[in-house]
């Protein structure tokens, strides 16, 4: 018997997957039991919030050459999508903005949300979990701020326009291969102050705790 189950943990909260439990222990020995044991992930998807923040803050700065898509509203960047439907992706946008679209209440300010859209990971089993490789980890959200030491600022200004109208990947691979290490190099030095995937990334377990999505319910 083959079948696929695909759920949001944060979405249907400790009732819901309780319930989901219930369902499974109908059609298999030992419900969630079951599945953890001999199921395998196809997809995972894992996101991060950046409260009181705007996409447009951040210059992402990918670890490889990606496709990139952009939306925006007035002027405002509003999602970037890093990588091919189909493969793996990388979204960034406006949560805020996106619930409200979909006429779903938001009270506050903006918030950023970064997630990863991951087929077939490193890992295949709910019990390794613990064990997934930190999927921020190739991403740099940077800023733009000073010009590298041996730059000229006018070269600078100049770089950061095409940024503002392509987008960072796309501004860069329009530079010559020298430059384009040489400005690389200094974005990686300068990390946005609010983005630090190790640090994110130290969460995970607690993340994983409040669901015990990777754990047997009968010991």
């Amino acid at each position: 018997m083959r079948f696929r189950i695909e759920f949001n943990p944060s979405a249907i909260g400790s009732i819901g997957f309780s319930e989901l439990h219930g369902v499974l222990t109908s059609i298999m020995p030992g419900g969630w039991d079951y599945v953890i044991e001999y199921g395998r992930i196809s997809r995972i998807d894992i996101a991060v919030d950046i409260p009181e923040a705007r996409p447009g803050m951040f210059a992402v700065l990918p670890k490889q050459g990606l496709s990139t898509k952009e939306w925006t509203v007035a002027g405002k960047l509003q999602t970037l999508v890093l990588g091919k439907k189909g493969g793996n992706q990388t979204l960034i946008y406006n949560k805020k903005a996106q619930q409200l679209g979909q006429g779903k209440p938001w009270e506050g300010k903006a918030t950023v949300r970064v997630e990863r859209r991951m087929l077939n990971p490193a890992i295949k089993k709910l019990s390794s979990l613990p064990d997934l490789p930190n999927p921020f980890a190739a991403l740099s959200l940077t800023e733009l701020l000073n010009a590298p030491p041996t730059e000229k600022e006018w070269l600078w200004s100049l770089f950061k326009d095409s940024v503002s109208v392509r987008g960072l990947p796309a501004a860069l691979a329009r530079l010559p291969k020298a430059k384009r290490t040489l400005y690389r190099k200094h974005l990686e030095s300068q990390p946005h102050q609010l983005w630090g995937p190790s640090v994110i990334w130290t969460n995970w377990l607690a993340a994983l705790g409040e669901h015990d999505l990777h754990k047997f319910h009968h010991q």
